[in-house]
């Protein structure tokens, strides 16, 4: 058929395999049967397995208050940003101490400027002991910050560093 003009030999075509077209079948009843009965008890299992599985805990991650830097303000009404520690900073502008100063949220009352003392641990970290909402007294921390009129727990506000009136202090603090 083909011949290779040097050689004189001749040269196979590639040989072409048979495509059989299959007609679609319906599932046969044998086939339902072993479907089912692989599909009912991986469903029990799985189903047994979620039930009696242990929930994991829940892995909350923490920073130390000298990880970050806060916002602080003394008795004086001073504020300043500083990195954070368990004592309170003296204010450099008065002199006095200054204790790190949040933001909290209760939603029936609005928002509350919270200053948090700090006090450390066994460990050689720190936890929130006290904190005074606006310049009312002292109050001892136990399940969190507490709303001064109706006693619901406040929740924090992260800083906004795009604040505008933010964003004002840092740069006269500069």
């Amino acid at each position: 058929m083909f011949e290779a003009k040097a050689t004189g030999r001749r040269l196979r075509a590639a040989r072409r395999r048979k495509v059989r077209i299959v007609k679609r079948q319906r599932l046969t009843r044998a086939a339902a049967v072993s479907l089912l009965a692989v599909a009912i008890p991986a469903g029990v299992l799985f189903l047994a397995w979620r039930f009696w599985q242990e929930d994991e805990a829940l892995v909350i991650n923490t920073r130390a208050i000298t990880d970050v830097v806060v916002d602080w303000k003394c008795d004086s009404g001073h504020g300043f940003v500083a990195k954070g520690q368990s004592e309170p900073k003296r204010c450099p502008t008065c002199g006095r101490p200054a204790y790190p100063v949040g933001v909290y949220h209760c939603p029936v009352h609005g928002s509350f400027e919270v200053t948090v003392r700090y006090e450390k641990t066994e460990d050689g970290g720190s936890r929130p002991s006290h904190y005074r909402v606006g310049g009312r007294e002292w109050v001892r921390v136990e399940k969190g910050v507490r709303c001064p009129r109706c006693k619901k727990e406040l929740q924090r506000r992260p800083r906004d560093p795009f604040a505008p009136e933010e964003r004002k202090r840092e740069r006269s603090e500069r």
